[in-house]
Order: structure tokens, then sequence, then C-alpha cells
């Protein structure tokens, strides 16, 4: 197994769902991190949850964890890594993938038990940064 590097993002994130796309550029556009995705009659958005503003749903309290990159497309491997530790462990994460890395995001109630399995199965984890 590759002892991959994470490091926790500072904030608590929002996972939510909107009908459309109204107003959400001039929420998200000066935040640090965000993810957006359109599928046919619905928007995901993720992002600081002080900016989210009226969701049709909403999920609250998540925290970023960032799996530090870049990694080739033909690296096979490594979410299952992060994300096998963390299901053997009971916890549950949303994930976003991005062009060099991927992001994990667990429930704040779950954070110190994801990062002690985690490092418990041999991966580095950054919190400093973590608020």
């Amino acid at each position: 197994m590759r002892c991959l590097k994470l490091t926790v993002l500072p904030g608590h994130y929002a996972v939510c769902r909107f009908k459309d796309d109204a107003g959400l550029h001039e929420r998200v556009r000066d935040l640090t991190f965000f993810a957006i995705v359109r599928t046919l009659g619905t928007l995901t958005l993720v992002c600081d949850q002080n900016v989210v503003g009226k969701a049709e749903e909403c999920e609250m309290n998540w925290r970023c964890l960032e799996i530090e990159g870049p990694f080739e497309f033909s690296e096979i491997g490594i979410l299952s890594q992060v994300c096998g530790t963390l299901a053997d462990a009971g916890i549950a994460v949303f994930v976003i993938s991005a062009f060099e890395t991927d992001y994990l995001l667990v429930k704040n109630a779950c954070l110190d038990a994801a990062l002690s399995a985690l490092k418990t199965s041999g991966h580095q984890v950054n919190s400093a940064r973590a608020n």
C-alpha cells in the first residue's frame, strides 16, 4: 500500500442541492475551494457553509481532506486506499475529484476518528491548517 499525504483544509463545508444556478457565481467566486456539479434538473454546490444562501436541500458540517497530488490519470487505487480505510472504520465520505488530486469530505463529528484511521493505516495527515 502506498503512503498518501492528506491535508485537512480549514473551515466547515456544506453539500447543497439547487434547482438552478441563480446567484451562485456571486456567492462562490472569491472562495479558495468550491465545487459545482450540474446534472439534469439539479445543481450540487460544495463550499464554505457560511455562504450557502437558500438551497433546496443542504447537508452542513463537513470537513475537507485534500489528498496531496498531483496524480496521473493512469494511477490506480488512490481513492480506494483512503475510502477503504474510512469504510472499514465506519466513516461515510463525499468525494470530489479535480484534475490533479481528490478531496474527501467527512462529517465534522467523524473527523478525529477519520484522521486516526488514516494514520493507523500508514498515511500521513497534516491537520495544522484545520480550525
